[in-house]
């Protein structure tokens, strides 16, 4: 603990930064270009920063530098550092101006495509002060929280939230067979699950869940599995190739109401049972939630209200 608050008392946050850029850049030289110095003081910088922590933070190397096991264990606690340095700025701006600042949220594509994209839609109009930075990814986990990378996640929850993470449920999404508004099946008023087998799909991996629930829903009904022509995650993509008229596939109801139309997509009359999954928002336990983050939920209630009746 004594060693812990004289490093404390010795670290600059100017020594960070350039930890930080040296990094990134892999090279003293780029690094003191970026930062417009020299690139002795760089190297002096990394050098009184090792002495300061006793232990060599870069090697030395035929392709330039890179981290040590040190470097790399103290440089993830210095991005937190300067993500909290920058999250307090952008609080301090609120505080001088509520709509104004920034949000970092994490997303799946198909939440981003339909219910985030609505509410970004409209926190912009209403405070365009705001300003926002949205990560994708499928496999986002708390760990982008606690690295103070995001402000909140929104999306399907996982089956376990971790201990460190508060979860909040918006609803339950259920899901949707999706055909072209010009394909051959667009005017049926009933069409049975098994009509549809040899029909081109495009889907995800039926492996990865929630679309394991696509596939028991198949198996529930005695039914082999779709023809899948095109294999992707990609909601772009999807709804692309649907929009021809000549493939279908399977979206939540965040993608069929709030894009479906403005997309060319018409939902099929398909009694398709698969079992509802939870969306929320996922926020870092004890940590006080910016102004700009409590503006974010509050629309998401606004915008889900009218999305959960229908």
């Amino acid at each position: 603990m004594q060693r812990a608050e004289n490093v404390s008392r010795r670290l600059k946050l100017r020594q960070l930064e350039v930890l930080l850029v040296v990094a990134q850049c892999r090279s003293m030289a780029k690094a003191a270009e970026h930062l417009a110095i020299t690139q002795p003081v760089v190297s002096k910088t990394i050098a009184d920063l090792e002495s300061t922590l006793g232990v060599r933070l870069f090697d030395r190397n035929s392709r330039g530098i890179e981290l040590t096991l040190y470097g790399r264990a103290f440089l993830k606690r210095s991005a937190a550092v300067f993500n909290d340095l920058r999250t307090s700025v952008a609080e301090l701006d609120h505080l001088a101006d509520p709509a104004a600042g920034e949000l970092r949220i994490g997303s799946s594509e198909a939440v981003a495509a339909g219910l985030l994209s609505a509410v970004i839609d409209r926190l912009a109009m209403r405070h365009p002060r705001l300003t926002f930075e949205v990560t994708l990814g499928a496999g986002l986990t708390d760990s982008e929280l606690q690295a103070h990378n995001l402000d909140l996640i929104i999306g399907r929850l996982p089956s376990v939230i971790p201990d460190d993470a508060d979860a909040e449920v918006l609803y339950n999404d259920t899901v949707f067979v999706l055909a072209g508004s010009s394909s051959h099946l667009a005017r049926r008023r009933k069409i049975k699950l098994a009509e549809l087998v040899d029909e081109p799909w495009c889907l995800p991996s039926l492996a990865d869940y929630p679309w394991t629930l696509t596939a028991d829903a198949f198996k529930a009904a005695r039914l082999r599995l779709p023809r899948r022509i095109v294999t992707t995650r990609s909601v772009l993509l999807l709804t692309g190739l649907v929009a021809t008229g000549r493939f279908l596939t399977i979206l939540p109801r965040t993608v069929v109401h709030f894009c479906a139309t403005n997309l060319g997509l018409k939902v099929l009359p398909v009694d398709v049972r698969i079992r509802p999954y939870p969306v929320g928002i996922i926020t870092l336990k004890n940590r006080t939630p910016s102004p700009a983050v409590k503006l974010f939920v509050e629309q998401v209630g606004d915008a889900i209200k009218d999305f959960t009746k229908r």
